[in-house]
């Protein structure tokens, strides 16, 4: 515009910047990213050790005191991508039990080693190393250059040369303009200065180091009154818990040295009698839960089992219940700061929250306006015309009804189970996209844990059948269903997250006395296709199926018995969850030394 000397605010300034801006394809551009393999390692370790001393008070009483040890790494998909590295879990657990009641304590503690988010500690280097606003700028720049004016090149070349201009680097990686700021290769020293730094730096100063010395400890007991009655059964329990949540602002909106203290208590009672020389079965139930973060609840349920037949044979069992779950810790507290995005120079906060008011105050969700996000894309998604409410975040309760039968036919050579199910949840824990300022200055962009003000139901079937056959051949199988119904009044990105394919089937058949020393199994395995929801992504899992065999020989001997096995023995890959690694073959040799040889 300055070459052709057109004056701002002129009717041939106006008439060009039209003509220009009508030259500009309506594209997504982001920063150059780099290739996960080389910024994860993705060997995984695993290492466990646990001991444990028991001690017999006398024939019905046992002291037991119980310690276990986990070191790992691997890599893991949840809001990101993380390395895991160095990661510690220690549990403990002192017991003591007779055939009447026990009590127990036991503690959980975790250390995240040196875990650090590859996603944001990847965003975090390429601002180091030249930030968004001049990256953008040198961009938009070349492209206009290279494709706009006369003499231009194609849009595809364009793109090309106009990213290899901002990243001062040439495809084939050698630096257009030395001295310049450059984007760093992987394996240079250039790249490895800034990426330990970042990687070595808690997120909460700008770094990608995850903390975690979260600990949990638990307290419960039961005792069983039924020894004290000739028909009633009766079982009273109740458990105490405290959950240390400490991430110094990595994870939850806790800050260093001031870790969130949740506390949860519960109690319940369960009576059960037979009728009819017990061929009715009547159960009740009843159990009171508080948390620190939400009001209690009392939940009732009610089951009966009825025998067909005075040798219960055939048996058909339904029951009622009403049940509840307080939301996760991390659903509840999370506040995961995915970074600055920068978007065809547009940028904006995102950031992945729970759905605890103290955690949406941060950043005056209930203040002022906000607005649902459409599409399966919270980073490009138009915001909703209208403000959304936020749902007051309560427990999510489900009424559940099922009904079931099972029995034996053909002497007692086929077993037979079969059941139905129905559940209805209110405040259903979901998973919803909402944007705040949008287009202005200061928009920011959520994922935020919700309870949906409206009601959802599961439902589902499941019918399964155990054949023995002579000379001790078994053959087994199941097929299951599990289906969400979906409402069609969700607001614009609004997620389930059901993540549960539709139909699963199962089929197995071995002998594990095919001689004095041998047996076999051979198990398959299928699943079909379905959504996957989570903070990382939407996509389609596709169907897919498996075959596990196993081997096994006793040694006598040595007391001992050998294994040789695979699961998913063709080697046919296939993945879980979107963002998760695909899974192949596992090929193994176990030895069991077994005093009894069973």
């Amino acid at each position: 515009v300055a070459d052709q000397q057109f004056t701002p605010g002129t009717p041939e300034w106006d008439a060009e910047v039209a003509r220009v801006t009508a030259l500009v394809p309506d594209q997504l551009v982001t920063r150059t990213g780099y290739a996960e393999k080389d910024l994860l390692n993705y060997k995984t370790f695993n290492a466990r050790v646990g001991a444990s001393l028991n001690y017999r008070i006398n024939d019905d009483l046992e002291l037991s005191l119980q310690g276990n040890y986990a070191n790992g790494s691997s890599v893991y998909t949840a809001q990101s991508r993380f390395s895991l590295q160095n990661f510690q879990a220690y549990t403990g657990k002192l017991e003591i039990k007779s055939s009447n009641f026990f009590a127990r304590v036991w503690l959980l503690t975790e250390n995240a080693g040196s875990t650090y988010d590859a996603g944001n500690t990847t965003a975090q280097l390429n601002e180091r190393w030249k930030p968004s606003d001049q990256w953008y700028t040198d961009y938009v720049s070349a492209f206009t250059q290279g494709y706009i004016y006369p003499g231009g090149t194609s849009l595809a070349n364009s793109y090309q040369f106009a990213r290899e201009l901002a990243d001062n680097r040439t495809k084939s990686g050698n630096v257009l303009v030395p001295g310049s700021p450059t984007r760093p290769l992987p394996g240079t020293p250039e790249f490895n200065t800034i990426w330990d730094d970042l990687k070595s730096k808690p997120r909460s100063e700008g770094g990608g180091l995850v903390v975690d010395n979260s600990a949990m400890y638990h307290a419960e007991g039961m005792y069983d009154f039924s020894h004290l009655f000739e028909k009633l059964s009766l079982q009273v329990g109740a458990s105490q818990r405290v959950i240390s949540l400490n991430s110094e602002g990595t994870i939850w909106i806790d800050t260093p040295g001031n870790p969130i203290i949740q506390y949860q208590f519960g109690a319940y009672a369960q009576l059960a009698r037979g009728f009819f020389s017990d061929q009715l079965r009547v159960t009740m139930s009843g159990r009171w839960d508080d948390n620190s973060s939400f009001r209690g609840n009392f939940t009732p349920r009610f089951s009966v089992v009825y025998s067909l037949d005075k040798e219960k044979i055939h048996n058909v069992r339904a029951s009622a219940q009403t049940a509840f779950r307080f939301a996760s810790t991390t659903d509840q507290w999370l506040n995961f700061n995915l970074g600055q995005l920068d978007i065809n120079g547009r940028q904006f906060q995102f950031n992945v929250i729970g759905g605890n008011k103290e955690v949406q105050d941060i950043y005056g969700l209930r203040d002022g306006p906000v607005y649902a996000v459409s599409g399966n894309n919270p980073f490009i998604g138009e915001p909703d015309s209208e403000p959304y409410i936020i749902p007051e975040f309560i427990p999510e309760t489900v009424s559940a009804l099922e009904l079931g039968y099972k029995g034996l036919y053909f002497q007692r050579r086929l077993f037979v189970d079969a059941y139905f199910y129905h559940n209805t949840y209110n405040g259903f824990h979901a998973s919803q996209a909402i944007v705040q300022n949008p287009g202005g200055a200061t928009e920011s962009r959520f994922i935020a844990t919700i309870s949906s003000s409206t009601p959802m139901s599961t439902y589902g079937w499941a019918v399964g059948a155990n054949l023995n056959l002579p000379k001790g051949y078994v053959l087994n199988g199941n097929i299951a269903n599990n289906s969400l119904s979906a409402q069609n009044d969700y607001p614009a990105g609004f997620q389930t997250r059901f993540n549960t394919p539709n139909y699963k089937i199962n089929m197995s058949f071995g002998n594990y006395r095919l001689t004095d020393r041998f047996g076999f199994n051979v198990s398959w395995h299928w699943q079909n296709s379905f959504l996957w929801e989570s903070d990382f992504g939407v996509a389609n899992i596709p169907a897919y199926s498996t075959l596990d065999a196993q081997i096994s020989m006793k040694l006598p001997e040595l007391l001992s018995s050998i294994k040789l096995g695979a699961s998913n023995l063709l080697n046919q890959y296939y993945y879980t969850g979107y963002g998760n690694a695909q899974i192949g073959g596992l090929y193994y040799v176990t030895l069991s030394f077994d005093e009894f040889l069973n």
